[in-house]
């Protein structure tokens, strides 16, 4: 594994260790800094070859990265699940 492969891997595990388990609504707040090294891995490692989408929601202003297509909105639980639109 190269380096930069390595420090993006580093930089997702500390940022999935730091969401809080028992509290929804902070691991809500803490999940946009588990998507930006993986948007950032996405691009590096898999550009071209992986299949992802990316979506942004106005109303939390923040985005999130997801392996399917429809929205299903990780920062309003079920009260927002579709609010969002999608980027690429």
């Amino acid at each position: 594994v190269d380096p930069a492969t390595a420090k993006l891997g580093a930089d997702s595990a500390r940022a999935a260790q730091s969401i809080p388990v028992e509290n929804l609504e902070q691991a809500r707040l803490k999940f946009l800094d588990l998507t930006k090294p993986q948007l950032v891995y996405l691009n590096t490692a898999y550009s071209g070859k992986a299949t992802y989408y990316r979506y942004y929601c106005d109303m939390a202003k923040k985005g999130w990265v997801q392996s399917e297509k429809g929205i299903r909105n990780p920062y309003y639980g079920s009260s927002m699940l579709t609010c969002g639109e999608l980027i690429k």
